[in-house]
This record gives C-alpha cells, structure tokens and sequence, in this order.
C-alpha cells in the first residue's frame, strides 16, 4: 500500500496574510466574477449555449493606493466598474442589471428622491 500525502488547503492557515480578494455581480443571464488581475465573466447565449470570456483588469492605481485608507476604495471600486465594457465587449449578449428599464428607472427614482430630500434641508440615510 502507497501512501499519499495530501497538500495543504490553501488559506487553512489563520496567520496567512495575502488572502486572494474576489468580487463580482450576478449579470441578468450569468455571472462576473474579478479578482487583483483578471475577470471572467460566463452568460447563457440566446441559443441556450454557455459562453465565457475572461481578460486582465485595468489598472487604475488600485496596487499604489492600497496603504492610503479612503483613496484605495475609490480606486478598487473604478477598477471594478471599468471591468464592465470590458465584458460587455467581450460578451455582447451580457444583461446587465441596470440595463433592464424597471431598474434603471427605481435607480433614477431613488436619486431623484433624496436629491429633493436633501434640498428641503432633510437628512438622507
């Protein structure tokens, strides 16, 4: 009989300080998903077929501002919006959530309303 070591599970060790950072948002028919560098995105095709597609992220100066709390979260959050005509390019039959009306419209709405809010002298959440 053979014995067989199994490898470590990468991130089991508690003290690990480099923990790879993924994000995304579920499309209307698939998901993005974007890690430091790279995305990739997977849809359901009008003709029921799967594609993918992945590419690198621009960068955006999100590794040089990430000791400066306040700039680096404006930084990672343009690297991830930039991300989205990249996979709209690369996937042109991806829905995105804001491209349905109902959505765009209650984002609209809700804008609207705490523009008028804040202009009455209101507090806003």
């Amino acid at each position: 009989m053979t014995e067989h070591k199994v490898p470590p599970i990468v991130g089991d060790d508690e003290d690990e300080t480099d923990k790879l950072r993924l994000g995304g948002m579920a499309l209307r028919n698939g998901l993005l998903v974007h890690g430091p560098t790279h995305w990739a995105a997977a849809i359901r095709g009008s003709t029921g077929a799967i594609e993918v597609a992945s590419g690198k992220k621009p960068s955006l100066g999100g590794r040089r501002t990430e000791k400066i709390p306040g700039v680096r979260g404006v930084a990672k959050l343009a690297e991830a919006m930039a991300v989205i005509p990249l996979v709209k390019r690369a996937l042109p039959e991806a829905r995105l959530p804001m491209q349905d009306a109902r959505t765009a419209t209650a984002m609209a709405g809700a804008a609207l309303l705490a523009q008028a809010i804040r202009s009455t002298g209101g507090r806003t959440i």
